[in-house]
C-alpha cells in the first residue's frame, strides 16, 4: 500500500509540473497573439552618416547644450555663448556608435495627436536632439517618456509623425548636463591626450603680490614635485565659467611645461559670486602643429584654496 502511495504521489507531481508549464506557456502564447506591434530593425542615425556628423544639440527642460567638432576634438557649448569645454571623447564616440547601430524598435502609431500626450513628447523633461551633417543638413530626434515598465522609451523622428518604442539603452545620452558631457579635468585630458603628469618638466607659479605677479618655478629637484604634479593633474572643474568679467588682476597662474614642448596655463580669477566660485581660464599651446586652445571653467573655493596651498 505504501509503495502504491509513493507511485501515486510521483505521478501527481509530474502532472502538476506539466500543468504548471502549460499554464505559463499559455500566457506567453496569449501575449504573443495580442502583441500587434510591428518590429523594425533600423538605426536612429543612418550609419552612412556616422563620420559626417559635425554637431548635435540636446534640448531638455529649457536647457540647451551643443556638442560640436573643433579640429580633432569635440567641445560642449552653452546657448548664447562662445565659450566651450572639451568633451569626454569616449562618451561622444559611444553616442555616435550607439545611434548609428542597428536596434530593435516597435511601431506603435502612424500619427500622433497633439492634444494627446500619452507618449510624453510634450513634457518638460522630454528630449530633443538635433544633429547636423557636414553638408549642412539637419535632422531632429524626439524622445518621450518611458513606458509603464520603465524599460522602454517612446521615440519619433522629426521627419514623420510615426511613434516607435525602443529599449532604454540610449537614456544615458538624453541629458543637457555639462557635467555628463565634459572632460572633467582642470588640465584637459582631451587636449593633452596621452601626456601625463610624469611628462611635466616645470611648473611656473605666479602669485599676485602688491599688484604685481611674482613667479617661482617648481621642477623635479624640488621635494614632493612628482606628488604635486600628479595631484594638480587630478583636480576637476565644475562646468562652465561664471558669467562675470575677468578681474583686471589675476589671482595667480600656473604654467605647465611638458617634455614634448607642449604648454598649458591656468589663470585663476575671483568671480565674487555668492558661492565663492573661481573662474579658470585655460590656454594650451601645441607647437608641433601650431594649435592653441582657450576656454574657461569654474572651480569651488575649496578646490582653489587646495591648489593654492599646494603650490605656495
Amino acid at each position: 500500500m505504501k509503495k502504491f502511495s509513493l507511485k501515486l504521489n510521483h505521478y501527481l507531481f509530474i502532472a502538476i509540473c506539466i500543468l504548471f508549464v502549460s499554464y505559463i506557456l499559455s500566457f506567453k502564447a496569449q501575449d504573443k497573439s495580442h502583441d500587434k506591434r510591428k518590429l523594425i530593425k533600423t538605426e536612429i542615425i543612418n550609419e552612412k552618416n556616422k563620420y559626417a556628423i559635425q554637431s548635435f544639440k540636446i534640448l531638455q527642460d529649457d536647457n540647451e547644450l551643443t556638442i560640436a567638432r573643433l579640429d580633432d576634438i569635440w567641445v560642449a557649448v552653452q546657448k548664447g555663448s562662445s565659450n566651450y569645454i572639451p568633451c569626454d571623447l569616449k562618451l561622444v564616440n559611444n553616442f555616435i556608435n550607439d545611434f548609428t547601430s542597428l536596434r530593435n524598435m516597435y511601431k506603435l502609431s502612424d500619427s500622433i495627436n497633439p492634444n494627446n500626450n500619452n507618449f510624453g513628447f510634450f513634457d518638460r523633461n522630454s528630449t530633443k536632439i538635433t544633429y547636423s551633417l557636414e553638408n549642412g543638413q539637419t535632422y531632429e530626434l524626439l524622445f518621450g517618456k518611458q513606458d509603464f515598465s520603465f524599460s522602454a522609451r517612446y521615440f519619433m523622428s522629426g521627419k514623420s509623425a510615426v511613434v516607435y518604442e525602443m529599449d532604454n539603452t540610449l537614456d544615458k545620452y538624453l541629458t543637457a548636463s555639462i557635467q555628463v558631457w565634459s572632460d572633467p579635468y582642470l588640465l584637459s585630458r582631451t587636449i593633452l591626450q596621452q601626456v601625463t603628469s610624469k611628462d611635466i618638466q616645470r611648473i611656473h607659479v605666479s602669485i599676485l603680490e602688491n599688484g604685481s605677479l611674482i613667479t617661482k618655478t617648481l621642477d623635479p629637484s624640488d621635494k614632493d614635485y612628482a606628488y604635486k604634479a600628479e595631484k594638480l593633474s587630478e583636480y576637476r572643474h565644475g562646468g562652465f565659467a561664471i558669467k562675470t568679467t575677468e578681474n583686471q588682476n589675476v589671482e595667480f597662474k600656473l604654467k605647465f611645461e611638458y617634455g614634448n614642448k607642449w604648454e598649458a596655463e591656468l589663470s585663476f580669477y575671483d568671480t565674487q559670486d555668492q558661492d565663492n566660485d573661481y573662474n579658470v581660464v585655460a590656454e594650451y599651446f601645441i607647437p608641433q602643429i601650431n594649435k592653441r586652445y582657450k576656454f574657461s571653467t569654474k572651480i569651488s573655493a575649496w578646490t582653489y584654496n587646495n591648489i593654492k596651498t599646494m603650490v605656495l
